[in-house]
């Protein structure tokens, strides 16, 4: 193999890996991005996640048919002694005008509170110990 055959192989490898290179730095800032993004919600971005459409509904105050008529939709309902209703958890809803996708978000936890049954908390794992291991 002559030196002139040679040298432009040589040179034909040393381009693919600098595009190479470029194409696996482009990659891990791509990943980086992903990793720091947050969910893409219609409250936030005022973007559907579904199918990008920007044509939304923002329902600030929904209702729902109870007995007693329209109440406001909330994650928990209770009946005072005196049987004046009381609403906890008010909702409202964000909806795609396009792909028809809602997303609920609770407004306020006041007087939510968890009782095991109808509202459960769901909290995150107790830290690993310091100490390096399970033993004492």
């Amino acid at each position: 193999m002559s030196n002139r055959t040679r040298n432009s192989r040589l040179a034909a490898l040393e381009q693919r890996i600098a595009e190479q290179d470029q194409e696996l730095a482009r990659m891990r800032d791509e990943i980086a991005r992903a990793r720091d993004r947050e969910f893409p919600s219609m409250r936030r971005t005022a973007q559907c996640p579904g199918c990008g459409g920007r044509r939304l509904l923002h329902v600030t105050q929904p209702t729902e048919l109870s007995h007693a008529g329209p109440t406001p939709v909330a994650m928990q309902h209770t009946v005072s002694f005196w049987g004046t209703p009381r609403s906890y958890g008010p909702i409202e809803h964000f909806v795609c005008r396009a792909c028809f996708l809602v997303e609920s978000y609770v407004v306020d936890l006041d007087g939510l509170e968890p009782d095991g049954t109808k509202i459960r908390a769901i909290d995150p794992p107790p830290e690993a110990q310091a100490s390096g291991g399970p033993f004492r």
